[in-house]
């Protein structure tokens, strides 16, 4: 075998091996960006998860607070304002401690009803 044929079938197969590297370093670069997009994906989907989770959790303390409790649970602390439920509505008031008796003051005229259940007040909007 003559140099020159030598040489020609040496640059042919580092020809094709040259082709053959770029193919897969195409294929690599391609696999990475398709890796970097679905990371980005996961990532945004991630801070959507937190999110809903966090607003999930602050209903769910919200709804924890703001439900019926029954007198009969336990009662609110003395002079605390409060939504109570009566047999004939729905107002507000707040138990007081009067010559050590423990009375509801009602905003609505409730003389002689029974006060079922309360619930606290939620907290008022900042002010700004």
């Amino acid at each position: 075998m003559s140099k020159k044929s030598y040489f020609r079938k040496r640059y042919n197969k580092l020809a094709v091996l040259y082709a053959n590297a770029i193919v897969v370093n195409q294929d690599c670069i391609n696999e990475n960006v398709r890796l970097e997009e679905q990371i980005a994906d996961m990532e945004l989907l991630i801070r959507h998860l937190k999110e809903v989770n966090y607003e999930l959790k602050i209903k769910a303390e919200l709804e924890s607070k703001q439900r019926w409790i029954s007198v009969k649970e336990r009662l609110p602390e003395l002079d605390e304002d409060v939504f109570v439920l009566i047999e004939n509505g729905i107002g507000y008031g707040c138990l007081y401690e009067y010559k050590g008796e423990i009375n509801w003051h009602l905003d609505f005229d409730a003389y002689g009803n029974e006060v079922y259940y309360w619930m606290p007040l939620p907290e008022p909007p900042e002010v700004k």
